[in-house]
């Protein structure tokens, strides 16, 4: 019998196959959420590897993310591969209606990639976390921490900082001045006052990275670029370099599958790099925490009550008490360490200084 049949029969065939498979393995939206047009089974991968290639990062500049806010869609999916979607809900109101609810459903348990990110260096955290029992209890013990009386104690520190980064600018405009220039980029100054403020409001005490980049302006000689601006020295203190460094440990983490991330943390845990790194911010924090608990121990031989005014004094100050939560070293490490991750870093800074 001859092959011709066959033959044609794979010729045609093979296309319909290909089409067939290429349906089936790419990725399937949520009905009802917009989402960018699904151009391979990749999902949106090819256009986070360009945004990275070209920016540096998926989140500034105008990549996918840029492009996704501005069309002012509140809500809107993408996709990870053939399988893995991701919802993002850009409406702050949403947001809030999601997380403050009394019960949580795993419909707002955070993606595998996510979990596996954070996992191998907070792995206590509640970003860490499932809706699982340790889950609702940090979130029992952390909830009163968002009322009225915390924000209002935190609110001295808040404007401090904010002072502090007056006077930096004010610094910056005098330099500039003797220069002969005629701007500065703040972006850098934005990044140490986020460091400071967040660390003031959990750790009762600031870095000092915007007192620090403000010590290096009348030691600098700054030089003039064509357009008249300055670019000044960035603050090199090992507290803010380290923090940087893991937090990009975990952004790295999230381009990869969960399996692969996972097994990628475990190793990373083990350098001596990481480990520099990571010492050098949570030994900070049990710092912190011990000062906390002996002013809590003083107060409490005086037969007086103990008022925190930053999140670690809060939660420190109900431990021991009946009918009170608490938390472990380990879990209270890495909720302040979820809070500190919640700021960003620049990119170009590296090692710590000891």
């Amino acid at each position: 019998m001859s092959p011709l049949p066959y033959l044609i029969g794979t010729v045609c065939g093979l296309p319909l196959a290909y089409l067939a498979l290429a349906k089936w393995v790419r990725p399937k939206p949520l009905p009802g959420i917009p989402h960018f047009p699904i151009t391979s089974f990749w999902g949106d991968i090819p256009r986070m590897a360009k945004d990275m290639r070209t920016e540096g990062t998926i989140f500034d500049g105008k990549g996918l993310l840029a492009e996704a806010f501005q069309s002012a869609a509140p809500i809107w999916q993408m996709f990870v591969g053939p399988s893995t979607k991701m919802v993002a809900v850009a409406d702050a109101q949403e947001m809030e209606d999601f997380l403050n609810r009394a019960t949580r459903s795993r419909a707002v348990d955070q993606s595998d990639i996510m979990l596996t990110a954070f996992s191998g260096t907070i792995p206590y955290g509640m970003v860490s976390l499932k809706s699982n029992d340790m889950w609702r209890k940090h979130r029992r013990i952390t909830n009163p921490l968002m009322s009225s009386k915390y924000l209002k104690s935190m609110t001295p520190a808040i404007a401090n900082n904010a002072r502090s980064l007056i006077k930096l600018w004010e610094s910056k405009i005098r330099k500039i001045k003797s220069k002969g220039a005629t701007c500065f980029s703040c972006e850098d100054d934005f990044h140490y006052i986020a460091i400071d403020a967040i660390t003031s409001i959990t750790l009762g005490e600031s870095v000092g990275a915007v007192a620090h980049a403000r010590s290096l302006i009348d030691a600098s000689d700054p030089d003039v670029d064509d357009f008249g601006g300055i670019k000044f020295q960035l603050a090199s203190l090992p507290f803010y370099a380290s923090v940087g460094y893991l937090l990009r440990c975990i952004g790295n983490a999230t381009s990869m599958p969960p399996a692969i991330a996972y097994i990628v943390q475990q190793v990373l845990r083990w350098t001596p790099k990481f480990n520099a790194h990571y010492k050098l911010v949570v030994n900070h924090i049990f710092d912190r925490v011990s000062k906390f608990r002996q002013a809590v121990k003083e107060a409490r031989d005086l037969g007086e009550e103990y008022h925190g005014n930053c999140l670690v004094g809060m939660i420190v100050e109900r431990e021991g008490l009946a009918e009170q939560e608490s938390l472990s070293d380990w879990e209270l490490r890495d909720e302040v360490l979820t809070y500190i991750f919640g700021v960003s870093f620049p990119p170009s800074i590296e090692s710590p200084r000891h």
